[in-house]
């Protein structure tokens, strides 16, 4: 399905797994990953692992480099309000994706645009709740939410949803290249 949605969706996922400082850092978004305002489920699920990829992207170095101490706290304190605004809105983008899926008591729908075996694709809502779950970790007020966010992660079964994040290095605070 050649420039159809699904090829948009995996060029969002191969730029999320990249992990470019360079384009993830950018204080615009990417084109590459346009917001979730089509309404698909699927849709919304890239575009909050997208929001928490740039999260992890935030450039603080910059803020360490301030010659001032309150250059360098307010740099740092916009920042971590941009981080929170990042993961908050992803938080609701999984919130919402899942809520516009029926639960009729139907298996979930699988991916159709991953270039994987059918095992390791995982299931929308399992994949939105555990979106979810991560943003929860990520925004909770608490000092060792990494700590915390590693613990969880630790603790998952393996399984695709876990593997999708995991892919898109999303378990865990570090802003590091997936591949």
């Amino acid at each position: 399905m050649v420039g159809g949605q699904p090829n948009k969706r995996l060029a969002c996922l191969v730029h999320i797994a990249d992990g470019e400082k360079a384009s993830l850092g950018q204080s615009s978004p990417s084109p590459l990953c346009p917001s979730s305002a089509s309404g698909s489920a699927e849709d919304m699920l890239v575009y909050g692992a997208y929001l928490l990829r740039r999260a992890q992207f935030l450039n603080y170095a910059e803020c360490e480099a301030m010659k001032t101490a309150s250059k360098r706290n307010e740099c740092t304190e916009r920042l971590n309000t941009l981080a929170r605004a990042y993961r908050s809105e992803a938080g609701r983008t999984f919130s919402d994706a899942r809520d516009a899926r029926p639960d009729d008591g139907s298996p979930p729908p699988k991916f159709n645009w991953l270039l994987r075996t059918d095992s390791d694709v995982p299931a929308l809502r399992p994949a939105l709740r555990l979106g979810e779950d991560v943003t929860r970790i990520l925004n909770s007020p608490n000092t060792s939410r990494c700590q915390d966010l590693a613990a969880f992660a630790n603790g998952l079964a393996a399984g695709p949803e876990k593997g999708f994040f995991a892919t898109l290095d999303l378990l865990g605070c570090e802003a590091t290249r997936a591949r």
